[in-house]
């Protein structure tokens, strides 16, 4: 009974918080500097679990315990998080953000199992889950339209502009910056003459740039809010593997710290990567242990 009344009571936290959520990505949608800064507030991180495990604190649970595809362990005096063993569902990139403090409540009893062996545990137990479809994006948008959401909750007019080239010429308009991100480019409706890519934002004139593939390809980033799982403080260079998105292949880098500000660094890639989104995160790992991250500039 007590087990039960504590689900319940979490899962209508869970429910108080998607408004909050929803908030949150309106504020940094109107942020003109950062419009998709979604992963510094919302989603599956670390920021969100912080909450609940604050909620369940104070009904009496001595743990939280939640469904990302992660493994946590302790060494040195210290927690650690490590990539799941079921690689392809690995969830590490959206828990950079996790305390120490957090994690001492924290539960992962999935990250020891693949998807397929979890559904067999929930049939054998008679879950409905077993057979559900799996959820990307924003999982509590059942249609996926992000777009529509935003409109609806936050009541956002959408600003047209144009759509520039590299060399500021007007190729085409928009109906509003929301509809795009870096790197985009099915649904652009521009012609440029080569395959047409979203490489940049102008927010104060409401300017979507379009450019080349080739055009996204960067050597560096400059990252702020940076993070440690250990709680360690940069104070030199590392190198670490790096990962800009959560489907994006690791490439390995240079962090090095700002020398007058403790929370922010710049990234030296030793191969170009591909679309870094402002507002995205860039997440460090050590082989398989995730170190921490920072949120790009």
């Amino acid at each position: 009974r007590r087990c039960f009344d504590l689900v319940c009571s979490l899962c209508a936290s869970v429910l108080l918080f998607i408004p909050m959520l929803i908030i949150s990505v309106m504020i940094m949608m109107k942020d003109p500097g950062n419009p998709f800064y979604i992963h510094k507030r919302v989603g599956r991180n670390g920021e969100s679990i912080g909450v609940l495990k604050f909620r369940s604190m104070k009904l009496g649970a001595d743990n939280l315990a939640t469904g990302h595809y992660c493994r946590i362990g302790w060494d040195n005096g210290a927690y650690y998080l490590q990539k799941a063993l079921a690689g392809n569902k690995d969830q590490t990139y959206f828990l950079y953000r996790l305390s120490q403090d957090i994690l001492s409540h924290c539960l992962f009893p999935l990250g020891e199992y693949s998807k397929e062996q979890v559904r067999g545990i929930a049939a054998e137990n008679g879950l409905a889950s077993a057979g559900q479809k799996d959820s990307f994006d924003i999982c509590f948008i059942e249609d996926g339209d992000y777009r529509r959401c935003v409109r609806n909750y936050a009541h956002i007019v959408p600003r047209p502009g144009d759509m520039v080239d590299m060399q500021g010429r007007v190729v085409g308009s928009h109906q509003g910056l929301l509809d795009y991100t870096i790197g985009q480019r099915k649904g652009i409706g521009a012609a440029l003459g080569y395959p047409a890519y979203v490489v940049g934002m102008d927010h104060e004139q409401a300017r979507l740039i379009l450019g080349s593939r080739q055009q996204l390809n960067a050597d560096s980033i400059k990252v702020e809010r940076l993070t440690f799982i250990d709680g360690r403080k940069l104070s030199k260079p590392i190198r670490a593997m790096i990962k800009i998105r959560c489907q994006a292949p690791p490439v390995y880098g240079w962090i090095k710290p700002d020398p007058d500000f403790c929370d922010k660094a710049e990234i030296s890639f030793e191969e170009p990567v591909w679309a870094p989104a402002a507002g995205q995160s860039a997440v460090f790992y050590d082989n398989d242990i995730l170190l921490g991250g920072g949120i790009i500039q």
